[in-house]
């Protein structure tokens, strides 16, 4: 794709609920001419949401 001149956007979480980088995701930021990161809101208190929730049949653990 980068050979024919297309962009190539990726979206995802970059670590899971203990703060282990995802492999995939830490790989395609190394190799990106440009990283732009967002950060989610925390439904409970509205302030930044540094982890996403571990659920376990549904419920949070």
């Amino acid at each position: 794709m980068l050979r024919r001149d297309k962009r190539i956007i990726v979206a995802g979480l970059s670590e899971d609920f203990r703060g282990v980088p995802f492999k995939t995701i830490a790989c395609l930021t190394m190799l990106a001419d440009y990283v732009t990161k967002k950060e989610a809101v925390c439904m409970q208190y509205q302030g930044p949401a540094t982890k996403s929730q571990r659920l376990l049949n549904g419920e949070p653990v």
